[in-house]
């Protein structure tokens, strides 16, 4: 049954979060879209991917848990010179977010450095011209087309040096 006007929604973004021991890294596949049971996703993809990284504290009452955001990255833009479009129906992006910036920041905020980390992936519409930074001084500015779960970053046996 077709009906004009509604569209279904996307399908849900799911990521993949690693923790090494200098990094923790983001992995989110590009939405596929399909026409008449056609794959037609464009290589490169036009749409972007953004993940936040968040600390979760315990309020001051101890009452509860918030989200704290710590930092925002979006993905490299794809280079057409550097894939293969063989690769197409499997294409991500990856984003990365050393240690270093992490530690930085909760340092800054005064949290402590074994704070439970968690992400969320965010996938953009394309705009013309590309939104550099469609998070912070973008935000409202580019349609978003799906977003992941609040995903925990794994714990991790880490060196006392990255604590």
């Amino acid at each position: 049954m077709r009906v004009a006007g509604i569209q279904p929604p996307p399908p849900p973004l799911r990521c993949a979060v690693a923790r090494t021991e200098h990094a923790v890294t983001v992995t989110a596949p590009h939405a596929a879209p399909v026409h008449e049971g056609a794959d037609i996703r464009p290589f490169p993809p036009r749409t972007t991917i953004s993940a936040l990284l968040y600390a979760q504290v315990q309020q001051a009452d101890g009452a509860d848990w918030r989200n704290v955001l710590l930092r925002t990255h979006s993905a490299p833009e794809p280079d057409d010179q550097v894939y293969d479009p063989a690769d197409r129906p499997f294409f991500q992006s990856v984003i990365t977010f050393p240690y270093a910036d992490i530690r930085g920041t909760l340092d800054a905020l005064g949290l402590p450095a074994d704070a439970s980390l968690s992400v969320l992936a965010v996938e953009f519409l394309p705009t013309a011209p590309p939104e550099r930074d469609p998070l912070t001084a973008g935000l409202g500015s580019t349609r978003i087309l799906r977003t992941s779960p609040l995903t925990a970053v794994p714990a991790a046996c880490l060196p006392q040096r990255l604590l």
